[in-house]
């Protein structure tokens, strides 16, 4: 390990970067060291399998005291006929349906956009 590496003030010594970095290293080991039931992690999770056993024996016993059916969940509803209301007719377009342009919105041929804003305009001053 380079000591020169680490970014410590310049002024600290190396034994002091070593005297900080033993008992840092000795706790994590303790950690991985130490047993886990010094956490009392077992005993939580033995209270956890017993509690999630007697959870299953008890929902075991509420299904069988259920009545038996079938795999189907409709069974019990009665079965469809035809709907109550029969469904509308599609509507089809007409050919009478498409608007015809009134007699003032016609463009003049070969005016362009011109010569429809120049009708609407003119449409709009006999309106007035």
């Amino acid at each position: 390990m380079d000591l020169q590496s680490v970014s410590l003030p310049d002024w600290l010594p190396w034994w002091a970067v070593v005297a900080l970095l033993v008992p840092v290293a000795l706790y994590f080991a303790l950690f991985l060291l130490m047993p886990f039931s010094t956490f009392g992690l077992r005993a939580r999770l033995r209270d956890l399998e017993l509690r999630i056993d007697a959870l299953h024996e008890e929902l075991r016993g509420m299904t069988l005291r259920l009545p038996a059916r079938g795999m189907d969940p409709y069974d019990d509803l009665p079965p469809m006929g035809e709907p109550p209301i029969p469904p509308a007719p599609p509507i089809l377009p007409t050919p009478s349906a498409t608007p015809e342009p009134g007699p003032g919105l016609t463009p003049t041929p070969g005016a362009g956009p011109a010569g429809l804003l120049e009708s609407v305009d003119m449409l709009s001053a006999t309106d007035g």
